[in-house]
C-alpha cells in the first residue's frame, strides 16, 4: 500500500521532488545539499517519497540513488 503525504510533509519534500522532475535521479548526498537538512533527515524525506511510489530507490546506503518511478 502506497502512503499519502500531508501537506505539511509535501511541502517538506518539496525541493527533492523539484530536483528530481528537473534531473530524473538524485543521490542523498545531493539531497541533504537541496534541502540543508541533516543526513538522517535527508534519508526520512527520501523514504517518505519512495513509500508514496513517486520515487524508487537502487543500490545500497553507500551509493543509493533515488529516480522517479516509472508507474
Amino acid at each position: 500500500m502506497t502512503e499519502v503525504l500531508t501537506k505539511k510533509n509535501y511541502d517538506k519534500v518539496l525541493p527533492i521532488i523539484k530536483y528530481l522532475d528537473k534531473n530524473g535521479k538524485i543521490t542523498p548526498q545531493v539531497a541533504e545539499m537541496v534541502i540543508k537538512k541533516s543526513k538522517s533527515t535527508t534519508y526520512r524525506y527520501l523514504t517518505m517519497l519512495v513509500d508514496t511510489g513517486y520515487v524508487e530507490v537502487s543500490g545500497n546506503t553507500n551509493n543509493a540513488v533515488y529516480k522517479l518511478s516509472k508507474g
